[in-house]
C-alpha cells in the first residue's frame, strides 16, 4: 500500500473519530474523551503486537528508539487532547480541514529524528501547497 493510500486512510478514520467525539462531546470532556481515546487504541496497539514481543523483537529497541517513542506518545496525547478541546469550541467542518496540517508536522519531526533524511523540493512544494489550500478554505 502506498503511502498516499495509507494517509487517505488515517483521514478518513480522522474523520470519523471526529464525528463520533461530535455526538459524546455532550456527556464528556476533551481530556476524558482524549484518554478514553488513547487507552482503547493502545490496547488494540498492545494486542496486535503482543505476538511480536514473544517472538523477541522488543530486544530490538534500544535507548533511542524508546526515547523517540515516549516523545511521540506524550505529542500525539498532547495532539489529541487539544484537538478534542478544539472540536468543543469549532464547527466539525472547519476544524477537520486542520488534518492536513498532520502529514506536514509528521514530515518536519522525521527530519529532526531520523538520520539520513532530507527536505526534498516536492516536500517543500506540498507543504506550500497545503498551507496555502487551508488558508484559502479558512478565508471562506
Amino acid at each position: 500500500m502506498g503511502q498516499e493510500v495509507a494517509i487517505l486512510i488515517a483521514s478518513l478514520f480522522g474523520a470519523v473519530g471526529l464525528g463520533c467525539f461530535q455526538k459524546i462531546k455532550t456527556t464528556m470532556g476533551a481530556r476524558a474523551g482524549t484518554g478514553f481515546s488513547l487507552l482503547g487504541g493502545g490496547l488494540i496497539l498492545l494486542a496486535l503486537g503482543a505476538a511480536s514481543a514473544w517472538r523477541g523483537a522488543v530486544s530490538l529497541f534500544d535507548g533511542y528508539v524508546v526515547a523517540c517513542t515516549r516523545w511521540l506518545a506524550l505529542v500525539s496525547a498532547a495532539a489529541f487532547a487539544l484537538w478534542n478541546h478544539l472540536s468543543t469550541l469549532m464547527p466539525a467542518h472547519q476544524l477537520a480541514t486542520y488534518r492536513f496540517l498532520i502529514p506536514i508536522f509528521g514530515v518536519f519531526e522525521s527530519l529532526l529524528l531520523l538520520a539520513g533524511k532530507r527536505l526534498t523540493p516536492a516536500m517543500t512544494g506540498g507543504g506550500v501547497i497545503v498551507c496555502g489550500a487551508l488558508l484559502l478554505v479558512q478565508r471562506r
